[in-house]
């Protein structure tokens, strides 16, 4: 239970994840375009139907249209931890046989060590933007 867990939260963090150029963003945008994404993502985090073909496609994708993103500055750390989680979700989706589904278990210890940094920039967060941020359903 707690693999798969840890799972859904590196999958939930591929629609967070995102530094790049372009315009900064006001968390107000962020907040809007993070729900999105994590609705987007929603039909792939059953762990049970995932393939890890799929898992690295969608990383691949989400990567593509997130590196444009530019957080607001508040959210730069977080920003960070979650690409982060997003690169070594594809590194390792993209080592495994394709249309084996996906499971927790291959992301090794490694993972709690970047789960653990994802939760530390969340925590840091002030409670202000991460209550706008829970509210959207972001973290």
């Amino acid at each position: 239970m707690r693999s798969v867990a840890l799972l859904l939260v590196l999958l939930s963090a591929i629609a967070l994840a995102a530094c790049g150029g372009g315009e900064r963003l006001t968390l107000e945008q962020y907040s809007d375009w993070c729900t999105g994404g994590i609705a987007s993502a929603a039909s792939l985090i059953d762990p049970e139907r995932v393939t890890w073909g799929e898992l690295e496609e969608l990383a691949s994708q989400s990567a593509e249209e997130l590196r444009a993103v530019n957080p607001p500055r508040e959210l730069s750390e977080f920003h960070r931890a979650s690409l982060k989680t997003l690169d070594f979700v594809a590194e390792v989706a993209v080592e495994q046989d394709r249309d084996e589904l996906a499971n927790p278990l291959a992301f090794g210890l490694e993972a709690i060590a970047i789960a653990t940094q994802l939760r530390r920039s969340v925590d840091a967060l002030s409670p202000e933007v991460r209550a706008s941020l829970g509210e959207a359903g972001c973290v």
